[in-house]
Order: C-alpha cells, then sequence, then structure tokens
C-alpha cells in the first residue's frame, strides 16, 4: 500500500499482537521512505516502547502513522494516544531507572533518544499522547 505524505494510518492498540502490527508497519513505512536499516529499526523499537508503556498504564490506546515533509526533509511521525491515567511527573518518568511497574524504567527515555522530535502531552486523568518524528537522513 502506497503512502503519500500527509496520509494517515490509524491502527488500534487492544493487545501485544496490535504493538507488533503497530511496530511493523512503522519500519516498513520507514523502509519505504528509503530509511536505511538502523532509521527504520529505531522506528520500529521507539514504538514498540510507547505502545506497550500506553497498553499497560491505560489498557488500549491509538497509533497514527504519517510521512512528513518539512522543506526538503522527509520523514515519519507517530503519535500514540490512550485515555489512561496520564503521566505524574513527566521529568521523573524521562529518567532512566524510574518504573511504576516493576521493569528497567528505560523505555521512555529510550524512545526519546532513538527518535529526533518527542512531545509529549499529558492531563491526568485523561491519558497521554506522544508524538515522534524521524527524520530520513
Amino acid at each position: 500500500m502506497a503512502i503519500a505524505s500527509g496520509d494517515k494510518i490509524v491502527l488500534s492498540l487492544k493487545s501485544e499482537v496490535d504493538i507488533l502490527r503497530a511496530r511493523k508497519e512503522g519500519q516498513r513505512l520507514a523502509e519505504a521512505l528509503g530509511m536505511n536499516t538502523i532509521e527504520s529499526v529505531k522506528v520500529a523499537t521507539a514504538i514498540s516502547e510507547i505502545a506497550t508503556n500506553a497498553l499497560f498504564h491505560a489498557g488500549s490506546a491509538e497509533v497514527t502513522l504519517m510521512l512528513v515533509e518539512h522543506g526538503k526533509r522527509r520523514g515519519i511521525s507517530v503519535a500514540i494516544a490512550d485515555r489512561g491515567p496520564g503521566i505524574l511527573d513527566v521529568a521523573a518518568a524521562l529518567r532512566d531507572g524510574f518504573s511504576t511497574r516493576r521493569s528497567l524504567g528505560i523505555g521512555l527515555g529510550a524512545a526519546k533518544r532513538l527518535m529526533d522530535e518527542f512531545i509529549i502531552d499529558t492531563e491526568i486523568g485523561n491519558g497521554t499522547t506522544i508524538t515522534m518524528t524521524k527524520w530520513k537522513a
């Protein structure tokens, strides 16, 4: 399936199988854009990390994938939105080792490091949307 800049692919996230599907679709789009293997795996890994957090904390989410352009730059934008409890302390959540679920606590920060742009929009009691962009080198 061909996708043009600005077209969106929206995926429902309700299970671990959906995380795999979102990861594969993100990697496929990155490769279709001409990203190398390292860049496309970074996109897929960031999707996995954020989607896993959303599924655990909110029970479900929505993943939106979109090819974007800014001048001559082309990239992939990923937005993962949930209706969970929100992130109480964003700065703490981004610190490696911080976990609210007995994990290693590196996923959020790792996803931020893997992508070129990373925005967290969260509201306690209303959910979180994380939007991340990877630009083709």
